[in-house]
């Protein structure tokens, strides 16, 4: 744990954005634009392990602070969705990429958040958990074709599809979000949801192997990414591990 903490004091004192809040991407910093909601979620995940891990309230506190920003930054609240990149001053940034959603974010952090109100009772947070999974989805799902109910790599915060393929890690963290959402309401359509999409991801993704999958399919469920990449291997194993607690409830 002692490890635990020297990485977190490293981060505080290289790379803390002691203006605007949150942390910079890169030490030594050069003001790298655009500024990401994405580290910052991992930091939160990184987090509430370690208070899981040494029930610290010092660990559920800096848990707080990332949520705080995800509030006060990431958060669209006019739309219900999870803006992604950002100016200096953690506004959405200028162009095109403001209006960039990644569905596998928005169910990545209903997980999250989940995780954060049963560790601190904020259940001020469960109208925003519910709205972010409702955003994804509404718009972040394939209605149609052979890849029907698979989510989306991107759509924009209209909930309009920028790209039609389907990336592999988003279709666990939408695993996860369910189980989020029976954890929450006991709801077992959320439950149901968790496991036909794992089946999904089965008969879809994964190989014959039953251990390697495509990385990436196009609408028609066509290759696009061939290569097993071992990055996403931390998103198959924790989606295998919260569909395992799922048929245990």
């Amino acid at each position: 744990m002692h490890l635990g903490e020297q990485a977190y004091e490293c981060l505080q004192h290289r790379l803390t954005d002691t203006e605007h809040g949150g942390f910079f991407e890169e030490h030594p910093f050069t003001a790298k634009l655009p500024r990401r909601q994405n580290p910052h979620m991992h930091l939160l995940e990184a987090t509430l392990a370690m208070h899981g891990a040494t029930q610290a309230p010092i660990w559920l506190g800096r848990a707080t602070a990332m949520v705080g920003l995800f509030q006060r930054a990431f958060f669209d609240a006019e739309t219900g969705s999870l803006g992604e990149y950002f100016d200096a001053q953690w506004r959405p940034i200028a162009g095109p990429e403001s209006a960039v959603r990644e569905p596998g974010h928005q169910f990545e952090w209903v997980w999250l958040l989940q995780q954060y109100i049963q560790a601190s009772g904020r259940t001020d947070l469960n109208a925003t958990t519910e709205r972010l999974f409702q955003f994804g989805t509404r718009h972040g799902i394939n209605p149609e074709g052979p890849m029907q109910g698979a989510v989306y790599d991107e759509v924009d915060k209209s909930g309009a599809p920028r790209a039609r393929s389907m990336l592999m890690w988003p279709q666990t963290e939408y695993v996860k979000a369910c189980v989020a959402r029976f954890d929450a309401t006991g709801q077992t359509v959320y439950r149901d949801k968790a496991l036909a999409h794992w089946q999904l991801m089965r008969t879809r993704f994964f190989r014959q192997d039953g251990c390697n999958w495509i990385n990436q399919v196009g609408p028609r469920g066509e290759p696009l990414v061939n290569d097993t990449l071992s990055r996403v291997l931390y998103h198959v194993v924790h989606s295998a591990c919260e569909r395992a607690r799922l048929e245990k409830a």
